[in-house]
């Protein structure tokens, strides 16, 4: 088992099992799927993609600041600071290819 423990309290947030090998390697070959689908998006398409990204974080920022709060510690007011900032980021995205 894999414990996730807050660095503010030292109590443990979580615990998760660890992926077996076989398991491992089925993420990396869908993690390697995603990656070709990404790419193979038109530009326009991958900025709407992230659009709808900084809309989730907007919508989710009380839900995700928690997270934080539980996983690094963070003090809730930072996190949603944290996440306002990524989703302008994300929102006024201008991919341009390379």
């Amino acid at each position: 088992m894999i414990k996730a423990i807050n660095p503010s309290t030292e109590q443990v947030a979580g615990e998760y099992p660890e992926d077996s090998p076989e398991e491992i390697d089925s993420k990396l070959r869908a993690a390697e799927t995603a990656f070709t689908d990404w790419r193979r998006l038109r530009i326009s398409e991958r900025a709407n993609c992230l659009r709808n990204l900084a809309a989730v974080m907007r919508e989710r920022k009380s839900e995700y600041a928690q997270l934080m709060a539980i996983e690094m510690g963070k003090p809730i007011s930072l996190g949603e600071k944290e996440i306002a900032k990524c989703a302008v980021v994300w929102r006024r995205t201008r991919i341009r290819p390379l």
